[in-house]
């Protein structure tokens, strides 16, 4: 029996993150080109938080004016109003195309961030026996929002896991989620390297690589903005030399985190390689039940000759890289 909707009402932070996570499974289960061409009637928002959340809004200009003041906290647009022409009662939502900040990003491809986070810790967690011998992990988390979600899943786990993370980064997104009352821990202890901080990558850039380079890492995961022709790219110069030097030079096994909107037909000049598909030793892709599949599996196929599906779970593939 269908629970009774109760009264109460989420704060904004769930609220955005239901809308977004309604997008992320519409998305992955159309055919559009790009989640940014999708707009979701404000009706269908109500179904979906009263279906998920047992939360009833009976004001369609309550969910937008509640959207908007956590836009006015954050000072970022997350989404943009389509007036219905037949009703000026409704409107529908559709994502902020506009996007540049980490903050929205962090947002985007929802479902398929979470999916590809699993699937990261489900690999570090059976890979290694240095669960069983030393309870103890030395972990590098890149820059970018993907990794984001993979520290959401360690923090949540670590205390039942009885798992000491040591984790690297110079992923502010990542330090400051984890510096959040509810993610301390005793099991988790931050290594940050020193530099200047990129706000809109809202990472710390820097040649402060020595701190990285004299450790042996258990595992180095990372994200990258553009994949084309098989190379790797970013919009800075100075986040492009952070991760080359840890691409090249770092020890530990390397895992590509991708959503599979990186590769491009064509290439911005003014993108910075810093490495090939091929340096990592394994990449993670979310799987969907959109047609898009066999878009992603035709341009995976192209790439058989260096890297193969190792384990292919309903929520993602990890491909191994042939060394």
């Amino acid at each position: 029996m269908k629970q009774a909707p109760g009264k109460h009402r989420l704060r904004k932070k769930e609220l955005i993150s239901n809308i977004f996570s309604l997008f992320s499974e519409r998305y992955d289960s159309t055919d559009e080109k790009s989640i940014f061409d999708l707009s979701i009637p404000i009706s269908e928002v109500q179904t979906y938080l009263e279906e998920r959340c047992n939360v009833k809004y009976t004001s369609c200009t309550w969910i937008y004016t509640q959207i908007k003041r956590y836009e006015d906290i954050l000072g970022v647009h997350l989404f943009k109003k389509i007036n219905s022409n037949d009703d000026p009662e409704s409107f529908s939502l559709a994502i902020y195309e506009g996007m540049t900040s980490y903050t929205q990003f962090q947002h985007l491809y929802l479902t398929h961030k979470l999916k590809i986070a699993n699937g990261i810790y489900d690999q570090i967690k059976n890979s290694t026996e240095m669960w069983k011998k030393n309870n103890s992990l030395k972990i590098l988390l890149g820059s970018g929002t993907n990794i984001y979600h993979l520290a959401n899943i360690i923090a949540d786990r670590a205390n039942e896991e009885k798992i000491h993370y040591h984790l690297y980064t110079h992923n502010l997104g990542v330090i400051i989620n984890l510096m959040e009352p509810e993610n301390i821990s005793d099991y988790i202890t931050l290594y940050t390297p020193a530099g200047m901080i990129d706000t809109i990558g809202n990472t710390i850039v820097g040649d402060d690589n020595n701190f990285y380079l004299s450790t042996e890492f258990d595992f180095i995961i990372q994200s990258t903005n553009t994949i084309y022709e098989n190379k790797l790219y970013v919009h800075t110069k100075e986040e492009s030399e952070r991760k080359r030097v840890i691409l090249e030079k770092c020890r530990g096994v390397k895992i590509l985190a991708l959503v599979m909107d990186e590769f491009k037909t064509s290439l911005d000049e003014s993108m910075f390689c810093y490495g090939k598909l091929s340096d990592n030793d394994y990449v993670i892709v979310p799987k969907t039940r959109s047609k898009r599949e066999s878009g992603y599996e035709a341009i995976l196929k192209k790439m058989d000759d260096f890297m193969a599906p190792e384990i292919v779970h309903w929520n993602y593939i990890i491909y191994k890289i042939k060394k």
